[in-house]
């Protein structure tokens, strides 16, 4: 009966240290599935992109010669380059030629010439995810 006790308290014991250690686990978010690094690099391409816009439309010009600064930066990562070729690589350097306009026209505080650096800079994006798109799906046919 002892010796059965005993056991029970060891299996208990495991199953309460299995359960805590599990707890922490859980916790710390070590079980969870990373960010793909293009994914976090397209969030705060958004960011960046939405808060260029406000700056338009109260005329900081700061903030959009800051986040056009930011949105080059990220064209330049390595995650920026999804596909290696020359249509891909000229939607990146259309969207890189509307977004250095961006940043010109706000060091000139020109909101007009930011605004229309903005427009091509969102053509350019939605441009690209087209072909991104049409390439994903003849990779996958």
């Amino acid at each position: 009966m002892r010796s059965m006790n005993r056991t029970r308290w060891m299996v208990w014991s495991v199953v309460a240290l299995f359960a805590l250690m599990l707890s922490a686990w859980v916790s710390t978010g070590a079980g969870q599935p990373k960010e793909a690094p293009l994914k976090t690099l397209m969030k705060q391409k958004l960011a960046d992109s939405q808060a260029v816009l406000e700056g338009i439309a109260v005329e900081d010009f700061d903030k959009i010669a800051k986040r056009s600064d930011s949105l080059l930066a990220l064209s330049q990562q390595a995650e920026w380059m999804v596909f290696d070729d020359a249509a891909y690589r000229g939607q990146s350097e259309a969207f890189r030629r509307a977004v250095q306009q961006m940043a010109r026209e706000a060091k000139a505080k020109n909101v007009d010439g930011a605004a229309m650096g903005y427009v091509q800079m969102t053509l350019a994006c939605v441009s690209c995810h087209k072909v991104i798109r049409e390439k994903m799906l003849h990779k996958r046919l």
